[in-house]
């Protein structure tokens, strides 16, 4: 894991000292890695990456090949290498024993693809000797990759910040699936995958839903993301996702397993994850909140995680404060439960719509706009510490099996009550998970820490923006940027701390996120 950045010059570079640029570019995203600073530089590009080592044995990046034409740098992991090394191994000679350093020979012989790489990554390899450059990001937009492009030079980065010093041109992003293709500089294609849930979530094609299956994958997935070296910490919210993989890391993890939870002292999250833990006989680490550090950290948190969405920031600022505990313990590596929601409909959303086709689409939704909301919180806030996190429901096998579920058996009434993820439930029924937590709704990240409905009109973070912004600045803004139809005083907040550094997009639209909290609709534990 690690923060990339590189620019390729157009044939009027105009004698820019481009290294010198992708070092400043680089030393903006320096949070991402721990120290570890490569730059590769030749006539008309550099590339460059600053490294989070996971892997104590290797792993310095730019990576090349043997005749040192072809270049590439990495930010994520390939977790299926290993097969990868093993074939590639019988024509090339490959120094080094980390994913980075496929990624030149799988190019030269013509297989660096998406449907090749398993894992999450953003990349780049370029070929010095015919000037071409690929760009690619993973599936399901796990690690972020944005491009910047003006008249002399495309650059590229995982973070929009890297762009701070440069001039006259345009950011745009990588999306999630996405392979592009650049010749002196210049895009020449862009491919995108079809994605499961656009093959497969209509109709689904699993009539009777394999549990034990559908256990396997999860758990190879988890086996396969947990770090060789070094003790794992996993994101414990006492849901049941985030128990599902407190368990498996504990049985399978051959290092410490410490889960963390957020919250107050009585609320629902610290009171499940404490009975979790304790029926798996995982420690666990409490972290306590104030509206007072919550208010503190809010333009770290706007700085870091690029963006001024309401529900993006306050589930942020959560994990932001999570994620600064787990660094300060000394962990490299974080699991968490992200995707699980999307995949098995998890919000209170999806009890409330009332037809399959309706249920169909908002999980789409929800599919494609995943890596600008929680994806994007997650890496963000756990890259601001140095942490890696790796996200085990968003493996490429288990998306599947899961896009292939009828969406009426993912939830419905069972277990005598309304219930959301319900093949996460049965597939893990039988094991040392407690009842209470398979029976566990969903809560919202705000509600389940205790702190209640963040987006409440007249609550805490409203009434401290309503001091902080004034009536007149409140109309500017809402005059000035009409797409983003500005309505609390919140939303006003967030807005002016982003734009102190960064540009709302010309192409801007807001993303699909879920707003339902299920505890709160009526009748859900006993519905006929």
């Amino acid at each position: 894991m690690c923060g990339i950045a590189g620019i390729i010059s157009k044939p009027n570079n105009a004698d820019i000292n481009i290294s010198k640029l992708v070092n400043e570019m680089l030393e903006l995203i320096s949070h991402r890695g721990r120290g570890e600073l490569g730059i590769k530089t030749g006539n008309n590009y550099s590339l460059g990456c600053y490294r989070l080592p996971v892997l104590t044995n290797g792993g310095e990046q730019p990576v090349s090949n043997e005749l040192k034409s072809i270049f590439a740098v990495l930010n994520g992991e390939i977790y299926n290498y290993n097969e990868l090394i093993d074939s590639l191994k019988l024509k090339h000679t490959i120094k080094g024993d980390c994913d980075t350093v496929i990624l030149p020979h799988l190019y030269e012989e013509g297989e660096l693809s998406l449907r090749k790489l398993s894992g999450m990554y953003a990349l780049c390899v370029h070929d010095t000797v015919s000037n071409e450059t690929v760009l690619m990001r993973d599936l399901i937009g796990i690690k972020p990759l944005y491009i910047f492009e003006n008249n002399f030079f495309i650059a590229f980065a995982s973070e929009k910040k890297a762009f701070s010093y440069l001039n006259h041109g345009k950011v745009s992003e990588v999306m999630p699936g996405e392979l592009l293709r650049l010749k002196h500089g210049l895009i020449t294609s862009r491919a995108n995958i079809v994605k499961p849930w656009n093959k497969s979530l209509v109709k689904g094609n699993y009539q009777s839903v394999d549990y034990t299956g559908l256990r396997d994958e999860i758990t190879n997935s988890l086996i396969q993301q947990l770090p060789s070296e070094w003790p794992v910490a996993v994101l414990c919210s006492g849901g049941i996702d985030s128990v599902i993989l407190t368990y498996l890391a504990k049985k399978y993890h051959k290092h410490n397993v410490q889960a963390y939870v957020i919250g107050n002292e009585n609320s629902a999250d610290v009171k499940a994850a404490r009975l979790a833990c304790h029926h798996l006989d995982v420690n666990l680490k409490e972290i306590r909140i104030s509206m007072e550090e919550i208010i503190k950290v809010l333009p770290e948190v706007i700085y870091h995680v690029e963006s001024f969405e309401s529900n993006l920031i306050r589930n942020s600022i959560l994990s932001y404060l999570v994620f600064r505990e787990i660094r300060k313990d000394g962990f490299r590596v974080a699991i968490c439960g992200e995707g699980a929601d999307e995949l098995f409909a998890g919000y209170g959303d999806f009890r409330l719509l009332s037809s399959i086709i309706e249920k169909q689409k908002f999980m789409k939704l929800l599919l494609d706009d995943l890596f600008k909301t929680q994806l994007q919180r997650v890496d963000r806030t756990s890259m601001a510490f140095n942490v890696e996190t790796r996200v085990p429901f968003l493996d490429d096998n288990v998306i599947e099996y899961a896009c292939n579920i009828p969406i009426e058996k993912k939830c419905g009434k069972d277990f005598g009550r309304w219930l959301s993820k319900l093949p996460l439930r049965h597939a893990f029924a039988n094991t040392q998970i407690p009842t209470e937590i398979l029976l566990r709704q969903k809560e919202t990240f705000s509600s389940g820490a205790g702190l209640g409905d963040l987006s409440m009109v007249g609550g805490p973070i409203e009434k401290i923006a309503q001091s902080r912004i004034s009536s007149n600045e409140f109309i500017s803004m809402q005059s000035k940027y009409p797409v983003i139809d500005i309505k609390t005083y919140e939303q006003a907040l967030y807005l002016s701390e982003y734009l102190k550094y960064f540009f709302v997009p010309e192409d801007y639209r807001p993303p699909v996120v879920a707003t339902v909290e299920l505890s709160c609709l009526s009748g859900f534990e006993t519905e006929k």
